[in-house]
């Protein structure tokens, strides 16, 4: 690492945020050997490494470098003909050049397999990027402080490389702009498709980019960091009924039309390219690039999927994450399928047609290795702290951000409802960042939680463990009741895992599953925003969900695992009976 170095790690196939596990060749210093997770602030030095692989990657809004692990994420060039030499060790990544990723100038790629990291971003003002030192991603509450362990964002069962794929299957383009929660069920789905031999490739913001290529599905960044945008905007607005009787509430969701891409959004996101050129490439030029079959997409950018297919007669398939949403008019001539991933036993169609299809949820399968377990693993702190009392409350609010109310209360809210019920607990960071002000707190900091932040942190220190995230498929089995936001994903989650959940919504689908968790008896949902909540409120709602969701037993049998399958067959049949045959095409021209 040439000085001044600011301190990063180079993992395995790709520049990312991740534990050292390829060498790297110092130009100065030769005695360091190894490097510890690190993050790289806006205005740090830049930093040259030399490397077995060639990419190079901008840092994101705050500073961090997770390295987005994909080529499509990197300004590079590479020089004369050695692209595909050069880069010929990535092996799982597909080095095509028809994905829509065009080669920028400024990082030249040579023979010599060099990676330059440059720190050249800006942070939106809006939200006040601050510089953040080196912190583990799993804390413990022992004397020694934080133990560093590397918490993946998730144990995919990864599909088969796409270098490996069919050359001539089916070309399958997948628009996705919203959080984590959006785009985990395209992952899914896409797994499934590439053991079917498709070649996917899924369009999606600039902070979601590695979570897809992790699972072996390759992401190029189309659309802005999601969670910037909602920083920028001061959080998610609540958009509830407006009423805590569920049945005026059920009638709200059937009826009410909710955009959720307001002018504040595109405004933020227009500012937030601004700030960040060169970043992401343009969604249509990008399918435009890769040529697909088919495209699926998210409601919110179907104008860009719809110009595609009027303009290429290639169809478009809405896929939707709940049964409330409404399909658009104009797309039952030519047919297509409009995908509902979601369960029929918890989320039931009401109306349909042969063309709808409530496929189940499409759930990203995750097996945890069992040294994951064991001393020095990524759970083995979590694990450890779970068996050594009564089963915890997993309370955390992935990637919502409430507007209005700060991280530091959202804890606080977490925190004193615990409390008053003496039970333990296991706090998600999420998007919030919950358990970086845990962090604070139990060093003795954070007195702004208020004033019994004495109490609360030997609280804390006592009975709660804080992670940025964990597999749910694994944490929900060994809890006594969730805590979450309500999104489609994390209550099907809960209630496949038999697991009551406590539904604390923001936003409007969240209340739809607020709403149906009470329906089916399956913990308690609640019918106004979070932000309106008092701990004594959740407090009395973990107690009730934790001894009366008698529901559960039944219904988790219902909620299965194979919703990707289900949709992967559908589309594949789609695909060979009517646009393979060409009968698609000729209806689009009638």
């Amino acid at each position: 690492i040439q000085e001044p170095a600011t301190v990063i790690d180079v993992a395995n196939r790709r520049l990312q945020h991740r534990s050292l596990d390829v060498p790297i060749h110092l130009d100065q210093s030769p005695s360091v050997q190894r490097v510890s997770p690190q993050r790289i602030t806006v205005g740090d030095p830049v930093v040259s490494v030399r490397t077995s692989r060639t990419q190079a990657f901008r840092n994101p809004v705050e500073g961090t470098l997770p390295g987005w692990g994909t080529i499509g994420n990197a300004s590079w060039a590479a020089t004369g003909g050695d692209k595909a030499d050069d880069l010929s060790e990535l092996g799982d990544l597909d080095l095509d050049s028809d994905d829509g990723l065009d080669a920028q100038p400024g990082n030249q790629a040579s023979g010599q397999a060099s990676a330059d990291i440059v720190v050249d971003g800006r942070a939106p003002s809006s939200h006040g990027a601050v510089k953040e030192s080196s912190t583990p991603l799993i804390f413990t509450q022992t004397p020694g402080g934080p133990s560093p362990e590397d918490l993946p964002e998730h144990f995919a069962v990864k599909g088969p490389p796409a270098s490996s794929l069919a050359v001539r299957g089916p070309r399958t383009a997948m628009l996705v702009n919203g959080s984590r929660g959006d785009v985990q069920p395209y992952v899914a789905l896409a797994l499934e498709l590439q053991k079917k031999k498709h070649k996917v490739v899924i369009y999606t913001c600039w902070d979601l980019v590695d979570f897809c290529v992790l699972a072996g599905v390759k992401a190029v960044a189309t659309f802005p960091s999601c969670r910037d945008v909602i920083w920028m905007c001061g959080g998610m607005k609540e958009s509830d009924p407006e009423t805590e009787d569920e049945d005026r509430a059920e009638d709200w969701f059937l009826d009410v039309e909710v955009d959720i891409v307001t002018e504040q959004v595109h405004a933020a996101s227009r500012t937030w390219l601004q700030q960040h050129p060169g970043l992401v490439i343009d969604p249509f030029e990008a399918l435009v690039t890769f040529k697909p079959t088919v495209v699926l997409y998210t409601p919110n950018v179907c104008l860009t999927a719809l110009r595609y297919e009027k303009q290429h007669s290639v169809p478009g398939i809405p896929v939707y994450l709940n049964c409330t949403l409404r399909g658009h008019g104009g797309l039952e001539v030519p047919p297509r399928p409009w995908l509902y991933a979601t369960s029929e036993a918890v989320d039931p169609l009401t109306e349909r047609s042969s063309w709808h299809h409530v496929t189940g949820a499409w759930t990203l399968i995750e097996e945890i290795p069992e040294t994951a377990l064991l001393q020095g693993g990524p759970l083995a702190s979590l694990n450890d702290f779970i068996n050594a009392g009564a089963p915890p409350v997993a309370i955390g609010w992935s990637s919502i951000i409430p507007r209005g109310r700060s991280p530091i209360w959202l804890l606080g809210l977490a925190l004193r409802a615990l409390q008053r019920l003496d039970k333990r607990g296991v706090i998600l960071g999420g998007w919030a960042r919950l358990h970086e002000c845990g962090q604070r707190l139990l060093a003795g900091g954070l007195t702004e939680i208020g004033r019994d932040h004495a109490s609360l942190r030997a609280f804390a220190t006592r009975s709660v463990f804080f992670a940025p995230h964990a597999p749910h498929s694994w944490l929900f089995e060994r809890c006594e009741c969730s805590v979450h936001h309500g999104g489609a994903g994390t209550t099907h989650s809960a209630i496949r895992a038999g697991c009551p959940s406590v539904v604390t919504p923001i936003f409007f689908d969240q209340f739809y599953f607020a709403h149906r968790v009470n329906k089916l008896n399956a913990g308690v949902g609640f019918m106004k925003a979070v932000t309106r909540l008092e701990a004594q409120e959740l407090a009395t709602a973990i107690q009730e969900a934790s001894s009366g969701s008698s529901g559960l037993r039944k219904l988790s049998r219902q909620v299965g695992k194979d919703g990707a399958t289900c949709a992967a067959e559908v589309l594949d049949d789609f695909l060979s009976t009517w646009v393979t045959s060409g009968k698609w095409r000729r209806q689009l021209k009638l």
